[in-house]
């Protein structure tokens, strides 16, 4: 699959916290913080494919409580995020900062009505580009 990368925009960064134990999410673009309907993708200083995922909430909270579930699981608090997924957010984030891009697919008719297409735009991403820490293949 070809992805076109121009559509996509940066959202945020993720940066080792100074401690060195957590990591911190900066947004970019408040505008674009509020899109919903989105695929995202994070991404290192090489360009490589982190995580790919979708949101139809704003995508700014679903990046920011990326960094908060990272920081929580190694705190030894509860959190969707595995200690050993947290780690490696942690690890490549010191390796250099890491990138968060978006993409709002423009809305489809269809027989249900307007829909954007991003749940299958993620599916194939995540299919075709195999992200290290996307813990399923949908």
């Amino acid at each position: 699959m070809d992805i076109d990368w121009s559509r996509f925009r940066t959202i945020a960064f993720m940066s080792p916290a100074e401690e060195g134990n957590g990591v911190v999410v900066e947004l970019t673009d408040i505008k674009l913080s509020t899109l919903e309907g989105v695929v995202y993708a994070w991404i290192d200083q090489g360009g490589t494919v982190l995580r790919v995922g979708a949101s139809n909430q704003p995508i700014g909270t679903r990046v920011l409580a990326l960094g908060e579930n990272i920081n929580k699981s190694l705190s030894g608090l509860e959190s969707p995020t595995p200690e050993w997924e947290a780690k490696q957010w942690v690890a490549l984030a010191k390796q250099g900062r890491l990138r968060a891009l978006v993409h709002q697919p423009p809305a489809i008719d269809t027989v249900a009505g307007r829909v954007r297409p991003y749940l299958g735009i993620e599916r194939r991403m995540i299919a075709s580009l195999k992200p290290v820490l996307n813990r399923s293949y949908r």
